[in-house]
């Protein structure tokens, strides 16, 4: 609404846009609202009035919703599509930043920027059922195809020598490879980068690709 004080959170956006039927869903962050876009004339079609700081959607075709994470208030939002109306807001813990979904298990994953960890959904209940780990300030998070292995990667991690970190080696760890059936971690690497932004896993050759900064 026009007669809401505007605040400044900077929280940006990552995976924020996403297919739906014939249209492209886009979180626009700086506003409490999902834009709709006809993907065929790239035209307008309104928006979906969401909560603050949407930064990241995904969509579940089981259950017709789309998830956005609400960075200002610390809720994953659910969308039904039919609808285009907000249904849920469920409470998953400080900043969340990105969600990714496993639609055979109707389970969302969102990570928690200021609490260094990952939350995990049953979109089915509304309810937050567990907690996984995370690198410091997760921003970037992927799920493999089978929905078997969970890769998430911390924003700032790969140089514990620049602010705000200063010297400390618990934190040079950059990206995690969690089984999400055991919550158990599988793998870890460290000084991938300094600011990671987003993971693609490439099943074909058994990689993930992440964007980040060189480290000089």
């Amino acid at each position: 609404s026009s007669d809401i004080p505007f605040q400044n959170l900077m929280y940006l956006p990552n995976s924020s846009l996403v297919d739906v039927g014939d249209e492209i869903w886009v979180a626009e962050s700086f506003a409490p609202r999902l834009a709709r876009i006809d993907r065929e004339t790239g035209e307008s079609l309104g928006n979906i009035s969401v909560g603050p700081w949407p930064t990241s959607i995904a969509l579940s075709e089981s259950l017709g919703l789309v998830a956005v994470t609400h960075t200002g208030n610390d809720t994953l939002g659910l969308v039904d599509i039919d609808t285009q109306k907000l249904v849920d807001a469920i409470w998953v813990g400080d900043e969340p930043s990105v969600v990714v979904i496993d639609d055979a298990q109707a389970t969302a994953f969102v990570t928690l920027e200021s609490e260094d960890a990952i939350a995990v959904v049953d979109l089915e209940a509304g309810r937050v059922t567990g907690r996984l780990p995370a690198p410091i300030g997760p921003r970037a998070l992927a799920l493999s195809e089978d929905g078997s292995t969970l890769y998430v990667a911390g924003h700032r991690t790969g140089r514990p020598d620049r602010h705000p970190y200063a010297e400390a080696e618990w934190d040079t760890t950059d990206l995690i490879a969690i089984d999400t059936t055991t919550g158990e971690t599988r793998w870890t690497a460290e000084e991938v980068g300094n600011i990671i932004t987003d993971i693609v896993v490439d099943a074909g050759r058994s990689s993930v690709w992440l964007t980040t900064t060189v480290p000089h």
